[in-house]
């Protein structure tokens, strides 16, 4: 109920190595049509084992896992745009380190 009411007001969402909380942070921004910016840092695939790479035509590597970041910024991506997300998109920031940001400027 508490960040229920914080998204409520919110106009972004923002998150820097959100860690276990990537794909939330992207859902709920996408689901409000609310503009975002994530920059995940780890898969957690173990943490997440169901998440698959749905969007492969092929039903073999449907089946497949989310284990690698351009696997799981793929799936961030197309998570976005299935809950609404307009024209998501990944560029590069100018940090040392994890510097992928998957980003959005709202709902379509």
């Amino acid at each position: 109920p508490a960040v229920a009411a914080l998204l409520c007001d919110a106009t972004a969402v923002v998150a820097l190595h959100p860690d276990e909380a990537t794909e939330a942070a992207v859902c709920a921004a996408a689901a409000r049509g609310l503009p975002f910016a994530v920059v995940p840092c780890c898969i957690f695939a173990s943490h997440f084992p169901a998440r698959r790479q749905f969007w492969r035509f092929d039903p073999e590597s449907r089946k497949n896992g989310i284990r690698t970041a351009d696997s799981f910024l793929e799936y961030l991506k197309r998570r976005a745009i299935a809950l609404g997300a307009g024209d998501v998109r990944v560029a590069s920031l100018a940090l040392v380190g994890k510097n992928t940001v998957l980003y959005s400027l709202g709902g379509a």
